[in-house]
């Protein structure tokens, strides 16, 4: 098993692919490996039998966000095979293993903090969906906190600080459209705005409404004091409700079974394994009388002794919310004997504290 050459980059696009292998991506699949990505607009052209084709193919294997770290192994033809360090698996010691186009990371500039005498708060998105921003900063706002250091050339960061000319005389533009719990270091505050930083350098603009701000030493911008964690990872599931599953999803354009299921812990400030089978090894153990909201119920081929396939969410009330398979959306089921899958379920496991 070769180890990862430990070279950082950081996504540089909205919601980064993972392949199989340069030759596992389909034509169709250009709009995902463009910089920028468009998500959804490539998800919203697959019909079903494309669709299909990312798992029958095994072609993708996850996704991930604007400004998340990789490590570099190696770089060919314009690809990248990384490793995702925040995506623990069973497969490799250093994260999720996969394929990525160069095109959509950076190596250098990543993302700075602010000047200010400690580690910058950190913009988490908390809408559905939120467009970064691009130009001068908003009219009529002063700056909450000073901005860090000038933006890099090249790239966003340049069209960051020519759009910030004094002859700009416009709100900031959409540029592009982010998913739930991407988040980037803050640089200012204005108003009913934030600046953030981005990966290639310079920043861009996210409403305020769009987001919530988070120290770096907090877990979770979605968990206050004395709030039940379970109860908001189920929470922030229903949010998703009809929402059409996406093989390898783990952004809010798209999620798996087991995509919904870390992407919600991660939203209540708990990292847990990113496949339904790795899930399944750890947290707590919790017989099916015992469960409570937030709870991941498990089912398996052969009535339960077989191979792990499935992942949901107890949502209490003997009901699970869960991402079922392509040609379905996002659904909360009632757990009995009606349940397609009620005979399968072979384990529960509690992460939240």
């Amino acid at each position: 098993m070769e180890q990862a050459s430990g070279k950082e980059a950081r996504v540089a696009v909205s919601v980064a692919g993972v392949w199989t292998s340069p030759a596992h991506a389909r034509e169709q699949d250009a709009p995902a490996l463009a910089s920028p990505a468009d998500v959804r607009g490539w998800i919203g052209s697959m019909d079903f039998e494309q669709r299909l084709d990312l798992c029958e193919g095994n072609r993708l294997q996850t996704q991930l966000l604007l400004g998340e770290r990789v490590l570099v192994a190696e770089e060919k033809d314009g690809w990248a095979r990384i490793h995702a360090p925040s995506q623990a698996t069973a497969k490799e010691p250093d994260g999720y293993p996969g394929w990525m186009p160069l095109a959509q990371l950076v190596f250098d500039g990543a993302a700075g903090e602010p000047e200010r005498g400690g580690p910058a708060p950190i913009a988490v998105v908390t809408a559905e969906s939120a467009w970064l921003h691009l130009g001068s900063a908003p009219l009529g706002a002063a700056a909450d906190i000073a901005p860090s250091a000038p933006a890099a050339s090249g790239g966003a960061g340049a069209a960051a600080s020519e759009a910030a000319e004094p002859e700009a005389a416009c709100e900031p533009q959409p540029w592009i459209e982010l998913s739930f719990l991407t988040e980037l270091p803050v640089l200012s505050e204005r108003g009913d705005w934030a600046e953030v930083a981005l990966p290639q350098g310079g920043g861009g603009w996210l409403r305020r409404s769009d987001i919530r701000l988070r120290e770096p030493r907090e877990t979770s911008a979605l968990v206050g004091e004395g709030r039940h964690a379970g109860r908001v990872i189920v929470e922030q599931a229903k949010r998703y409700l009809g929402l059409p599953y996406l093989w390898g999803g783990i952004s809010s354009f798209g999620y798996d079974c087991s995509g919904l299921a870390y992407a919600m812990h991660r939203a209540a400030g708990f990292v847990i394994p990113r496949d339904a089978s790795d899930q399944a090894l750890g947290g707590l153990p919790v017989e099916r009388e015992e469960l409570t909201p937030g709870d991941l119920l498990f089912f398996a081929y052969e009535e339960g002794k077989g191979r792990i396939h499935h992942v949901g969410i107890y949502a209490g009330g003997g009901r699970m919310i869960h991402s079922p398979r392509t040609g379905r959306c996002v659904e909360l089921v009632k757990l009995d004997e009606s349940y397609e899958l009620y005979r399968e379920h072979c384990a529960s496991r509690r992460y939240w504290k």
